[in-house]
């Protein structure tokens, strides 16, 4: 029973802080966070589940904060929004 609670509260607390973010956060910081979801529901398993911590649970965490890194890029370095798209010019007949 302690280990179905866990599972509940993990998914329950997930659910309710994804609520949360969306109805007040930023889009792109909520994005990028949405990749932590994990990591989090799996640190509570552990904890409060009983659930053992693997060579593959530290692999996918790896990956994990890896893709928040890549995915929020943009957010950490913010650099100048150029147009490298060339317009073409009127053309005149």
């Amino acid at each position: 029973m302690q280990r179905q609670s866990a599972y509940l509260t993990a998914l329950g607390s997930a659910f309710y802080a994804w609520d949360r973010a969306l109805k007040g956060g930023d889009p792109r910081i909520i994005g990028a966070l949405a990749y932590l979801t994990p990591m989090v529901s799996t640190g509570v398993l552990v904890v409060l589940g009983g659930e053992a911590f693997t060579p593959v649970s530290l692999v996918a965490i790896v990956l994990i904060v890896g893709g928040a890194a890549v995915g929020s890029k943009d957010l950490l370095y913010p650099c100048a929004v150029t147009d490298t798209h060339e317009r073409p010019s009127a053309v005149t007949h």
